[in-house]
């Protein structure tokens, strides 16, 4: 019997340490990928129309890190930012979409967005981004679209090993496969 209340606490312990991901965390994430791609001279009109033209999408907050001690203030509207789609409509840590097309995105691919694990679909499309696409990115293993397509970036393709069955990069100075299964323009 005193195997049997061991194994009960073990598995307790291990079921009750959760590595989903926080608001906060999902937060500090969007914050980073403003900052690396220069957030304030994006062009947040124009990705709300791209949004809305493309994926019949229409979400029209701008992005705001105001904070209240460590607490981000508007963490319960972030899925209704410009270019953010959650699974849940309310919660941030549920982030399956990064949509910001033609936005005047210049700097580089923040690496921390590899924490937003419930990530399927990137477009960070026509803009001005430099640097490499980070290796962190081939972890997303729900990451199915990514549009990389009209910028500068450089480097090796990373291999990644999800269900990516849509990876566009071309119109950037890339080498390496395409990764497999997935449809391309390099």
């Amino acid at each position: 019997m005193e195997i049997c209340t061991l194994i009960g606490v073990l598995l307790l312990l291990l079921c009750s340490h959760s590595t989903a991901l926080t608001k906060n965390e999902a937060m500090k994430v969007l914050e980073d990928v403003y900052t690396s791609a220069t957030g304030p001279q994006w062009d947040f009109a124009r990705i709300r129309k791209l949004n809305e033209q493309y994926y019949g999408e229409d979400h029209n907050k701008v992005w705001n890190f105001e904070k209240s001690g460590d607490k981000y203030v508007h963490e319960d509207e972030a899925c209704q930012w410009i270019g953010v789609f959650c699974g849940d409509k309310t919660d941030v840590a549920t982030i399956n979409k990064l949509w910001l097309p033609g936005g005047n995105l210049k700097g580089t691919i923040s690496d921390s967005i590899e924490a937003l694990t419930s990530l399927t679909s990137l477009d960070f499309s026509a803009s001005n981004l430099f640097g490499t696409i980070p290796e962190s990115l081939s972890n997303l293993k729900m990451m199915q679209t990514m549009y990389l397509d009209t910028n500068q970036l450089t480097g090796t393709i990373p291999a990644f090993s999800g269900p990516l069955k849509i990876f566009v990069v071309n119109n950037n100075k890339l080498t390496g496969p395409i990764p497999k299964n997935s449809t391309d323009q390099k």
